[in-house]
């Protein structure tokens, strides 16, 4: 299969990359976007709604959370992120973690999970 990724920094043109197929199986789960990112992501995302003062009192988040549920609304979380830029927030730490995969050479899913799980001391867990 080939697959076409137009590129903003070059408009009009198409970057193509080559689905590598099933990567040998090493017994780990394949890595994925989702697993990649996550931590990353959440750790942003909970930057951007944690409350003020929680640094202080971290009992301030669950109780805001928990209000959160009980009286707010989606429109309200909209605001919230709204207000606070989190479209370009989330779209610098998604290319943040993009350009991490491209620290170094990893072909696969595999070896991109070897790489992480190397350097961080740890295996990456689905």
């Amino acid at each position: 299969k080939q697959y076409e990724v137009e590129c903003e920094s070059q408009p009009g043109s198409h970057d193509s990359w080559q689905d590598l197929g099933k990567p040998e199986d090493d017994g780990r789960p394949p890595w994925t976007i989702k697993e990649f990112m996550a931590p990353s992501l959440g750790e942003a995302m909970a930057k951007l709604i944690k409350p003020a003062g929680a640094d202080e009192n971290p009992d301030l988040e669950v109780a805001w959370i928990r209000a959160l549920g009980k009286h707010g609304s989606v429109r309200m979380v909209e605001q919230i992120l709204e207000a606070k830029g989190t479209v370009k927030l989330m779209a610098e730490e998604i290319f943040a973690c993009a350009k991490r995969t491209t620290e170094g050479v990893a072909v696969t899913g595999a070896a991109l999970n070897d790489k992480f799980a190397a350097g961080a001391g740890f295996d990456m867990v689905f």
